[in-house]
């Protein structure tokens, strides 16, 4: 297999609000044991990677619609419904990696610390490991952003600028979320943009550089994730980070549309635009609050 292939990736099947998009890290638990066994194939044979399916029932969009030609749109519809399996499903799949495992209780439970770290397209239909509504398999190849230096349109660097001024305003529209939001919260409520974008990229960046717990943490983006992200530098591996941590506070169709982009820039922009739509509602919501008031 090309080392941008999985021949065999286990799938977690999961719905579009519990989405982990690349840099984030989410605590899962397992008892079943076929998540036991995706656990154990995971780590001895994917350095611990598997894939997050993503069903998108409320969509209207299902995986045979995004199929290019209706012969294959018809192939897949098929071959799923063949399988037991809803056609709603993402063609792209969210890999996961196994941080940490612990042992949370006496009836076998798992405690799993996991991080996103990028995408998969499924090559192949998923099968069944055990349960009807349980871990799958598939074959799956990894899906990076276009890199930034292969648009014929655009040079690198006007390329690079235009994210650099995405990122810029999505950095004031969050801080001006964060504010409105303290204005119109309790104290003691839980605060969506309580994190700056400067903090939640570095975060990303220090999970997606760990290696493992006995194992020194990588340098450079590069290092990690080039056969993942595809990417031909550092700097558009930090670009690809930069984008991913802008969408962390969005909602969960905001999170999914920025899930289905390949374009580093667009994915900026999608969260510009999503932000200052929150700004807005916000502010509506703080003059609201004063009216009210008086």
């Amino acid at each position: 297999m090309a080392s941008d292939e999985l021949s065999e990736l286990l799938l977690l099947p999961s719905s579009s609000t519990q989405l982990v998009l690349p840099g984030e890290r989410r605590r899962l638990l397992f008892r079943e044991p076929d998540e036991m066994e995706m656990l154990s194939h995971s780590v001895t044979n994917n350095d611990g990677k598997f894939g997050q399916m993503i069903s998108t029932e409320s969509q209207a969009e299902t995986v045979a619609e995004q199929c290019a030609g209706s012969e294959e749109r018809m192939r897949m519809r098929m071959s799923f419904a063949a399988a037991g399996l809803p056609q709603q499903v993402e063609p792209w799949v969210a890999l996961l990696q196994v941080m940490e495992v612990r042992r949370i209780n006496h009836d076998g439970a798992l405690a799993i610390e996991v991080k996103g770290v990028g995408r998969a397209a499924l090559e192949s239909v998923p099968a069944r490991v055990r349960r009807p509504d349980g871990v799958l398999r598939a074959a799956a190849s990894f899906v990076g952003d276009e890199l930034l230096s292969s648009d014929p349109n655009s040079s690198a660097l006007s390329q690079f600028l235009d994210l650099a001024e995405h990122m810029e305003r999505v950095e004031e529209e969050l801080d001006a979320c964060r504010a409105l939001e303290g204005q119109l919260l309790e104290p003691e409520s839980c605060a969506r943009f309580d994190v700056p974008l400067r903090e939640q990229v570095q975060t990303g960046r220090t999970a997606l550089l760990q290696r493992g717990l006995d194992e020194a943490p990588a340098v450079m983006l590069m290092e990690q994730l080039q056969p993942v992200w595809h990417t031909s530098c550092d700097i558009e591996a930090e670009a690809q980070l930069q984008s991913w941590a802008a969408c962390a506070c969005l909602g969960g169709e905001a999170r999914l549309a920025a899930f289905r982009l390949r374009s580093t820039p667009a994915r900026a922009a999608l969260a510009h635009r999503e932000l200052r739509r929150l700004r807005a509602y916000l502010e509506t919501e703080q003059r609201l609050e004063r009216e009210l008031r008086r």
